[in-house]
């Protein structure tokens, strides 16, 4: 990893996470039909979104940075932690999938079921419990198995122990193996029949005693 770094997002990385999240997860059953390649709404409504994230002083992005090509960056993988907040969410926060405008080329409807099921299901389990959410994780199929995941996943974990409270994420059955490796536990699983039956696992870890975190 001589070339890779790692650095906190900024507003101005808004295309190049959206361009992550899209390569990463272009195989996923939800992905391809709520966010399909071939639509540029979809492409539009990633961007807002996580773009919104880069906006939110919650919402923490650790990229890590692939400047081997005469120094550009390239960003290749991220993740989206939300640290703990001291008060309820903005009203704006609150069903976000439900008051979306999806484009009309997407399955719209699967959409909103889905990631209003994530919200619910996190409220479900975590209750108003302070805990450090892990929202995302994506790394570019290019740069797959070179220990990204586990940097990116250790960073919110460091900030989870050093608090002392839980850490909280939903993944889908291929990341539960690497989650399950650095102290999750699968809380309940939910399968979709609107995609194909796809699964999607909850998982929460307790906090371990650390010396401090570090970027």
């Amino acid at each position: 990893m001589a070339a890779l770094k790692f650095r906190e997002g900024t507003e101005a990385d808004a295309d190049a996470v959206s361009n992550v999240f899209s390569d990463s997860f272009s195989e996923d059953g939800i992905t391809k039909r709520v966010f399909p390649a071939t639509s540029e709404g979809a492409r539009a409504s990633i961007k807002d979104w996580l773009g919104g994230g880069l906006k939110d002083p919650h919402s923490r992005y650790l990229l890590a940075v692939d400047d081997s090509k005469s120094g550009v960056e390239n960003v290749v993988a991220l993740a989206k932690w939300v640290a703990p907040s001291a008060g309820p969410k903005a009203p704006e926060a609150e069903d976000w999938a439900a008051k979306m405008a999806w484009p009309e080329d997407v399955d719209a409807a699967l959409g909103k079921e889905f990631f209003t099921m994530l919200e619910k299901k996190h409220k479900e389990h975590m209750g108003t419990r302070p805990h450090w959410y892990l929202e995302l994780l994506a790394v570019r199929k290019s740069h797959h198995g070179k220990g990204l995941g586990k940097h990116l996943l250790n960073w919110g974990l460091e900030r989870a122990d050093k608090d002392g409270i839980e850490a909280y994420l939903q993944a889908s059955p291929a990341g539960v193996p690497l989650y399950r490796k650095y102290g999750f536990e699968d809380i309940e699983t939910v399968h979709v029949k609107r995609a194909d039956n796809y699964s999607e696992v909850f998982m929460k870890r307790q906090p371990r005693p650390s010396p401090g975190a570090s970027l």
